[in-house]
């Protein structure tokens, strides 16, 4: 890899599944889920499936 050249892939993802959520808060995916329909934590549902902005998980536990 060219090392002037950016990488692609972020540190942190812009934005995050229901799953990768659950993995890095160590609870279950309906827990979760549980959040974004309580509007506790802000999501967007595309479809059948949420995406979670990182910015909006950062406020929910607090870190910036």
């Amino acid at each position: 890899m060219d090392p002037n050249q950016t990488n692609p892939i972020p540190s942190k993802p812009e934005f995050m599944t229901v799953e990768q959520v659950a993995e890095l808060m160590q609870v279950r995916d309906t827990t979760v889920r549980l959040w974004l329909q309580r509007k506790i934590l802000k999501g967007l549902k595309i479809g059948h499936s949420w995406r979670i902005p990182r910015k909006s998980l950062d406020e929910f536990t607090g870190f910036q």
